[in-house]
């Protein structure tokens, strides 16, 4: 048995939170390159906590309500990445406590996100509102947005809402007139947020594969339970395209410096997944090496971009 702090650190998959910084300090990036005089570090970190706790309540609220739905508990094929943490099947954690757990986590993260409303920018009302309510109804009802074909779309949507919202956290508009003055660096924003999005999405695609069966029959209707796992595959290649071609005409439009284009180095291993996921077709429980080295090809690509927008 875990202990009982282990137990949670598990729940609240760290490695998964990582996912949540990189688009809060690609728009904070951003902004202290357009309009440095006005970045704050104490709202930086006050954005930063505030993002991890919106993905931990997602993350625990996903565990609860898989496990509520039937979808986790019908699963044979669990790996520690999919699946569920499996600590609600086994009893180490009670289904209420990580309710408890996961609303409290939007309450915090609601309650930070307010103080950002009146003291530096209403505008990330908007994105509070956005991002609270995808998190917390990704699987939750009566949305279950995870469940009709809009998890994908919900993760993907994520990565540029969460920059836009670290952007005008740390460039709070006055006005109208002068958010639409913003134009430029919106744009520079959602454009160098594409990459770390289609990566995402294809990683997403990857997790999926070896929940398939239990998702099937508790009707979890995602991209892989849509379209087959033959055809996923191909959804994965072409999400990796989109999301190279989008750092290489974010080099060419001047969005990044030539330095960005460093992040094609991980290619490669993108196509390492690609031969496991055709190769483990049958038997994704054996895709979990696939799963770590894709989660850190997703990882270095994103710090390429950042690192490359920072000093370029």
């Amino acid at each position: 048995m875990l202990s009982r702090l282990g137990a949670w650190v598990k729940e609240f998959r760290l490695v998964f939170l990582l996912f949540a910084v990189i688009p809060m300090a690609t728009g904070s990036i951003v902004a202290y390159n357009y309009y440095p005089g006005q970045f704050s570090v104490s709202y930086f970190i006050l954005s930063l906590i505030a993002i991890v706790l919106l993905h931990a309540g997602t993350i625990a609220f996903n565990d609860f309500f898989d496990y509520w739905t039937g979808a986790d508990r019908i699963n044979k094929e669990r790996t520690p990445f999919t699946g569920g943490t499996g600590l609600l099947i086994d009893g180490t954690l009670k289904p209420a406590h990580v309710l408890v757990a996961g609303s409290l986590c939007f309450l915090l993260c609601i309650t930070i996100g307010m103080y950002i409303v009146l003291t530096r920018s209403p505008i990330v009302f908007l994105f509070g509102v956005v991002g609270v309510g995808l998190g917390a109804f990704y699987t939750a009802p009566p949305l279950k947005l995870a469940y009709r074909l809009l998890g994908e779309i919900t993760w993907f949507l994520s990565f540029p809402l969460t920059a836009l919202g670290a952007l005008f956290t740390q460039a709070p508009p006055a006005s109208l007139a002068a958010l639409g003055g913003m134009a430029d660096v919106v744009v520079t924003t959602v454009v160098v947020m594409l990459p770390a999005a289609f990566l995402g999405t294809a990683g997403f695609f990857v997790l999926e594969f070896p929940d398939y069966n239990a998702d099937r029959v508790a009707k979890k209707l995602g991209v892989v339970v849509l379209l087959g796992k033959r055809k996923t595959i191909s959804m994965y290649v072409l999400t990796c395209v989109l999301a190279y071609l989008s750092i290489i005409a974010a080099v060419a439009f001047q969005y990044l410096p030539v330095s960005g284009l460093t992040a094609l180095i991980t290619i490669p291993l993108f196509g390492w997944v690609w031969t496991g996921l055709k190769k483990f077709l049958e038997t994704p429980v054996r895709l979990v090496p696939y799963i770590v080295v894709g989660a850190g090809a997703i990882y270095l690509s994103c710090a390429i971009v950042m690192v490359a927008l920072f000093f370029g």
